[in-house]
């Protein structure tokens, strides 16, 4: 009989370093805000350009040339977040095959994962299926 508890903490993967779970968190934020930022961008210049506001359509471009500015900072930051066990960049586009129980949300496997890693501080690898928690593999001693 063990003696410890089987909980899904102890089958978990972790993060190779507090640096890796930061750039993990910053590539999803990003992935996050390009999400939201174009879809709201294309509905203010939508509406300004039917109302002739003219300060709502630099709003709208200003909206759009920001998620812009987030579509290439997600760009270069999430090629290095890597899933620790297959080393996939997992919130990059890499039309690799899926493993074949991996989920989406909202028809992306990417804003899965980049949701979970934001509020549940853990995600399931889309490629090979293992759940890896945000926290470093080895504390360090102080």
């Amino acid at each position: 009989m063990d003696c410890w508890p089987r909980t899904a903490r102890n089958f978990m993967h972790k993060m190779p370093s507090v640096h890796a779970i930061r750039r993990m968190r910053l590539a999803a934020m990003l992935l996050l805000a390009k999400c939201l930022l174009t879809p709201a961008a294309a509905g203010v210049l939508i509406h300004s350009l039917a109302t002739h506001d003219q300060g709502l359509t630099f709003l709208g471009l200003g909206m759009l040339l920001l998620a812009g500015l987030a579509v290439l900072l997600q760009w270069s930051v999430s090629n290095r977040a890597n899933c620790p066990l297959c080393l996939t960049p997992v919130l990059a586009n890499k039309r690799c095959v899926k493993h074949r129980n991996a989920k989406t949300l909202l028809g992306s496997h990417r804003l899965r994962v980049a949701v979970s890693l934001l509020f549940m501080r853990r995600f399931r690898c889309p490629y090979c299926g293992e759940p890896t928690l945000l926290e470093p593999r080895h504390a360090r001693m102080h």
